[in-house]
């Protein structure tokens, strides 16, 4: 069993890498990356909303959030039904992220290619369980 542990973490840790590289993210670094994402597809997100998908503390996520403002990658708007909430917006100005995001769509377009989409629909329930089984470990 221990080998196949390491095994799995070796193979995890070579994923990560290639996923976490200049290549991918060198616009962004990728927690940019990961937050900008989550809010092109979220028009409500908070601060809050961003800490349970990302595991992120509060703390580094605010400091995250405030690095991001200063560089126009996002805006903070307070709500108007309630002035507690602070929804966190992709700055209409700044186009870093689709770039980035363009460049890496290509990349697994490659990836698709040579796997084909059966393998990738596989892929997809496999990582879609890994994180699911790591996010009960987390808990």
């Amino acid at each position: 069993m221990r080998d196949l542990n390491e095994r799995v973490l070796a193979s995890w840790i070579r994923l990560s890498l290639a996923i976490n590289n200049g290549r991918l993210v060198s616009d962004l670094t990728f927690n940019e990356s990961v937050i900008l994402r989550l809010i092109k597809f979220n028009e409500q997100a908070t601060a809050s909303w961003l800490c349970e998908k990302t595991g992120i503390l509060k703390s580094q996520m605010n400091l995250l959030l405030n690095r991001m403002a200063d560089k126009k990658l996002i805006i903070k708007e307070r709500s108007v039904n309630d002035k507690r909430k602070v929804y966190i917006k992709a700055d209409p100005n700044c186009d870093v992220f689709e770039k980035q995001h363009e460049k890496i769509i290509a990349i697994t377009d490659q990836i698709t290619a040579k796997l084909g989409n059966e393998k990738c629909e596989e892929v997809i329930k496999l990582f879609d369980l890994i994180a699911n089984a790591a996010k009960e470990e987390r808990i």
